[in-house]
């Protein structure tokens, strides 16, 4: 009987220990993943710009806070758009032209072409009277691998009109 019991109780002695390993590595892998997020913090999201006027190869990363702003055409006009993509802490991110999607959100005011390089090409449309001038359409950009997005407004403005050209000509008074 005292060796019945002295197997029982080694055998709970293994378990307990075997358990309070297995607890002991969990905690040790959580103060682990706890430690690397308070050294590095949380993960910071990338951040994508978009640069009308400039094609990809035109960019350069230390000047590009010059070039942010909306795009600007009149409806006669073809406007070239890049992005420039970088991470969370503020390394560029070489994009994939394939994993490159763009949207605009109206298209009655430019139509889209997105080129080969990764960049697009907005068209402006003529408006159909009356318009409200100027028009602008929402232009997102899309990292399909990361899922950063880029947004920015593409403001369309009328031609100015040449004005006609009318000759009254009157005949000899009577």
């Amino acid at each position: 009987m005292w060796k019945k019991l002295h197997q029982l109780y080694t055998k709970m002695s293994q378990i307990t220990i075997t358990i309070d390993v297995k607890g002991l590595q969990e905690l040790i892998d959580e103060v682990r993943q706890i430690r690397i997020f308070l050294e590095n913090g949380p993960k910071k999201p990338g951040k994508m710009e978009l640069h009308f006027g400039q094609s990809v190869n035109q960019i350069d990363p230390d000047v590009q806070e010059e070039f942010k702003m909306p795009g600007k055409e009149t409806d006669t006009q073809t406007v070239p758009c890049s992005e420039v993509e970088t991470d969370g802490q503020g390394n560029a991110v070489v994009l994939n032209p394939a994993n490159v999607v763009w949207a605009i959100d109206d298209t009655t005011i430019a139509t889209l072409t997105q080129n080969a390089d990764g960049s697009a090409t907005f068209k402006a449309v003529k408006p159909v009277p009356p318009a409200v001038n100027p028009r602008t359409a929402h232009v997102t950009c899309t990292d399909t691998v990361t899922g950063t997005v880029g947004a920015d407004t593409l403001e369309v403005d009328d031609s100015p009109t040449v004005p006609g050209k009318m000759v009254l000509t009157f005949g000899t008074a009577a």
